[in-house]
C-alpha cells in the first residue's frame, strides 16, 4: 500500500477544515505535534489534534454524524494517519472528565494551532490529581466519542474492525454507571444493574432508556 505524502496530509487538513466550517462552524478544530512543527514522517506519523464541540457534555447526534461523515470522506481521498480526539466545551472547562493533565493542556495551548472555528482550546482545564474511577471514566468517555467519530470510516473499510469498535464502546458505556457510583458511594459493585440503580438515585431527572438498552445488548455480547 502506497504511503500518504505531504501533499495528502496538507490536502486532508485543508479539505477537512472546510467541511467542518460548513457542517459545524461553531466546532473548534485544532492540531499539534509533528505535522505542525515540521518533523512529521509522512505516511507513518499521525496528525495529532482534536475537535471541540460547542456543547456542555451532551452532544448532538446529528452534528456528530455530520462530522463523522466529513471525516470519512476526507480519509477516503487522503488516507493519512490520525490521532484526533472528540471533546466538548463542558468537559474541557470542568476538567474532571477530560483525560488530560495540566502539563499536556498547557503544551497544547502553547504549541497547538486552531485550524478552524472558535478557539475553545484556551478553555481546556487539565487536572493532575483524579480518583482512579474518574480517570477511567474520562478515558471511557473519550473512547466512546472517538468510536463515533471514526465509525463511518471504519464501517466502510473494515466491517470486523467496526463491529469490534462498537462492542468496545458498548462495554465502556455500560461500565460508566459503576464508575460514577463508586465515586459517590466509595464502594465498588461489580454488578452493573445495581450501579445503574445507584446512578438513578444520584441523578433522578436523567433519561436512562438508552443506557438500559445498551446494558441489555452488553449482556448478550458478554454475559455477566
Amino acid at each position: 500500500m502506497k504511503l500518504a505524502t505531504k501533499k495528502d496530509y496538507d490536502n486532508f487538513v485543508k479539505e477537512f477544515s472546510k467541511r467542518i466550517s460548513k457542517e459545524s462552524p461553531d466546532t473548534c478544530l485544532y492540531i499539534h505535534g509533528s505535522y505542525l512543527d515540521g518533523t512529521c514522517d509522512f505516511g507513518r506519523s499521525d496528525i495529532d489534534g482534536g475537535l471541540i464541540l460547542n456543547a456542555d457534555f451532551v452532544t448532538d447526534k446529528i452534528i456528530l454524524t455530520n462530522i463523522a461523515n466529513a471525516l470519512s470522506c476526507c480519509l477516503d481521498k487522503y488516507p493519512v494517519k490520525l490521532q484526533f480526539n472528540l471533546l466538548d466545551r463542558g468537559s474541557c472547562k470542568d476538567g474532571r472528565f477530560l483525560a488530560y493533565t495540566t502539563d499536556y493542556t498547557d503544551w497544547v495551548k502553547e504549541k497547538g494551532r486552531i485550524v478552524c472555528g472558535p478557539n475553545y482550546v484556551k478553555e481546556m482545564n487539565g487536572r493532575d490529581f483524579k480518583l482512579g474511577e474518574v480517570y477511567a471514566a474520562a478515558f471511557n468517555l473519550r473512547r466512546i466519542r472517538n468510536g463515533v467519530l471514526y465509525s463511518i470510516n471504519e464501517r466502510s473499510k473494515n466491517n470486523k474492525g467496526f463491529l469490534e469498535g462498537v462492542e468496545k464502546s458498548i462495554e465502556s458505556l455500560t461500565n460508566l454507571p459503576k464508575k460514577l457510583a463508586h465515586i459517590k458511594t466509595k464502594k465498588l459493585d461489580s454488578n452493573r444493574e445495581n450501579s445503574l440503580k445507584i446512578l438513578k438515585g444520584m441523578l433522578p431527572n436523567v433519561n436512562y432508556h438508552f443506557l438500559e438498552e445498551m446494558l441489555k445488548i452488553s449482556q448478550e455480547i458478554r454475559p455477566f
